[in-house]
């Protein structure tokens, strides 16, 4: 539901920035080759490459600020949700190990939970990943449990 909020903002600067590369990078005026030179200056700031390499790409993108309220039982931690989770390996309840993408290829919700607290369902289409306990890393740290939206982002989490 909140997906034209969020990404009609990100869209904007993609679009802006294409743009700016079609200016730059496909005309011979003379002007624009110097502009174009300069910028290939300017891109060897690693500071400078890595931000519009994530302005570009969409993984620099977090949402700080809930759209909707969490709901009962989960909370909004500022600097962990909203923000974008790499790939990486799960070790599952069973002892197997799963990439985090390879969980949302189907395009659901999954809830990653680190505890053997059985909680009921929050929602049918949210798919429960039980990992194995003490797993969590990172911003997952301190998590019993993790909501992460089909495009990677982590939402609510529980403590």
């Amino acid at each position: 539901d909140t997906y034209e909020l969020e990404r009609r903002p990100v869209g904007d600067i993609l679009r802006r920035n294409t743009l700016a590369q079609l200016a730059v990078f496909c005309s011979p005026d003379p002007a624009k080759l110097a502009l174009r030179t300069t910028l290939e200056d300017i891109l060897r700031i690693p500071e400078v490459n890595r931000h519009l390499a994530d302005e570009g790409s969409g993984f620099g993108v977090s949402y700080p600020q809930p759209l909707c309220s969490p709901p009962e039982g989960w909370e909004h931690r500022d600097g962990v949700s909203g923000q974008r989770l790499p790939d990486m390996d799960l070790v599952l309840m069973d002892g197997s190990v799963a990439t985090l993408y390879s969980l949302l290829e189907k395009g659901r919700s999954i809830r990653l939970q680190f505890t053997r607290e059985r909680l009921a369902s929050d929602d049918d289409g949210v798919r429960v990943v039980e990992l194995s306990l003490g797993t969590g890393t990172g911003l997952l740290a301190d998590l019993t449990s993790a909501l992460v939206r089909p495009d990677g982002y982590l939402g609510h989490v529980r403590q």
